[in-house]
């Protein structure tokens, strides 16, 4: 939003305290119910913290005592969590539930609307995520991601992996390998590619690929475009 955010003590959506307290208790009460739901859990911790790339000092998740609840949202940082959901194609606010936050008094909260220059700035960042976020690539990721199916192959670390990828349909794919590094094996002998990449074009021809697997995890191999995704263009492996 254009010009200068007021600051708090001139802003009237602080001025109406009963209104913002309620609004502020609503929204944290929202976002318990969110991190307790096992689906939410699931998509976060199943699969998510694999989709980031080990960046800097801090872990994905905070130090605690129950070390145990991989999956416990409330233990994860706000920056890989809101990571792991773009990554899953929809963008997160930090205001995730502000419907419920407003209650009942919509005519209340409009007409703050119009005066808060601070209401007017979260109503605009949550209007940008709107654009750019696709509910239908969230739902073919949850299909993807759905941890209680099968894996495409489960590994021991340190194996050896092969692969032949095909693609099946009139154009060009990018296919993806998450969390390990291949070589492209040559097609005419037994060689392959002096380089290493996680990222192939895949045409008319068949590609055969190799890695050595050797980080445990859950990972992915997926087109790249997210709308095909629910196209079956994607699948996961397990290392162990």
């Amino acid at each position: 939003m254009d010009g200068e955010i007021p600051r708090v003590e001139n802003d009237p959506f602080y001025s109406e305290q009963n209104f913002s307290l309620d609004f502020f208790l609503r929204l944290r009460a929202f976002q318990q119910k969110l991190f307790a739901h096992d689906g939410y859990r699931a998509v976060l911790g199943a699969f998510g913290p694999n989709l980031l790339f080990k960046t800097g000092s801090r872990p994905v998740k905070r130090q605690g005592e129950h070390t145990s609840d991989r999956g416990n949202p409330a233990r994860m940082r706000a920056i890989p969590n809101n990571a792991i959901l773009q990554q899953f194609g929809y963008v997160a606010n930090v205001v995730a539930g502000l419907g419920t936050a407003v209650g009942s008094d919509l005519d209340r909260f409009n007409k703050l609307a119009k005066s808060s220059k601070r209401l007017q700035s979260l109503l605009s960042m949550i209007a940008h995520a709107k654009t750019i976020s696709s509910l239908n690539a969230m739902a073919a990721n949850a299909k993807v991601f759905d941890p209680a199916g099968p894996p495409l192959f489960t590994v021991k670390r340190g194996r050896a992996v092969t692969l032949a990828i095909r693609n099946s349909s009139s154009h060009p794919h990018v296919m993806h390998l998450h969390g390990h590094s291949f070589r492209v094996l040559d097609r005419l002998d037994d060689g392959w590619k002096p380089f290493w990449m996680d990222t192939l074009v895949v045409g008319d021809q068949i590609e055969r690929i190799a890695f050595v697997a050797d980080n445990p995890g859950k990972w992915l191999i997926e087109c790249a475009a997210l709308e095909r995704q629910d196209g079956g263009m994607a699948v996961w492996f397990a290392v162990n």
